[in-house]
């Protein structure tokens, strides 16, 4: 399922079940905060939280990284997707993905 942080975190306050069952959350369109990283893991512990990122004006995804709740910082932005090439002005090495792991949806 793929949502924005905003609505997956209502979604949460509505129901902290809400995300059970699910296998795979991309969370996509806006600034992923930590904070509701934290949340899902502690209400969804068996459920691969992604990082989406892409243009801000369409929902088209170019890069995704799986969310460690455990971390500290900002969420990274994460690796381009098999056949996609991502440059990015970021220079703060934390907005990178940390895990050698190839993300699977």
């Amino acid at each position: 399922m793929s949502l924005s942080p905003t609505v997956a975190a209502a979604a949460l306050r509505e129901d902290a079940a809400c995300f059970a069952g699910f296998h795979t959350l991309v969370l996509i369109g806006e600034t992923f905060p930590r904070s509701l990283a934290r949340r899902l893991a502690q209400t969804a512990p068996e459920l691969a939280v992604i990082n989406g990122y892409g243009p801000a004006e369409t929902a088209i995804l170019a890069t995704v990284c799986r969310v460690a709740a455990a971390e500290d910082g900002p969420v990274p932005l994460g690796r381009a997707l098999p056949g996609y090439r991502s440059w990015s002005r970021v220079r703060t090495p934390s907005l990178h993905c940390r895990t050698s792991r190839r993300v699977s949806f």
